[in-house]
């Protein structure tokens, strides 16, 4: 999102971030359905409806947020937000995970 803030200022230049942008997005849901089932392998329908609501209610509150934003500061800010936030949240992901592993070694030792 960040770089068609910085370099998206041509048609063709914001086409090719966006062409590569939907080409990365594509493997996020069926990476996360994938995580989600992972977690929850005796009970998948409450899994999937539960990945389903939540995927949902990110949907509705990054609208609401990024409405929020554009008043505030207008449309580019959006942009900015998002690469922010693509930068931050894979971090976080990592050390959920690390924690999340090294819980389920302490609850195997006990």
């Amino acid at each position: 999102m960040a770089a068609v803030a910085i370099g998206g200022h041509d048609v063709r230049s914001a086409a090719v971030v966006l062409v590569v942008w939907g080409l990365a997005y594509d493997a996020v849901p069926v990476t996360f359905q994938t995580w989600i089932l992972d977690a929850a392998p005796t009970a998948t329908e409450a899994a999937s409806s539960l990945y389903v609501s939540m995927f949902n209610l990110s949907i509705a509150l990054g609208a609401f947020a990024g409405g929020l934003a554009v008043d505030a500061a207008g449309p580019v800010s959006v942009l900015w937000i998002g690469g922010v936030l693509t930068v931050l949240v894979p971090p976080l992901v990592m050390a959920a995970r690390r924690f999340r592993v090294s819980r389920e070694i302490d609850l195997v030792k006990s």
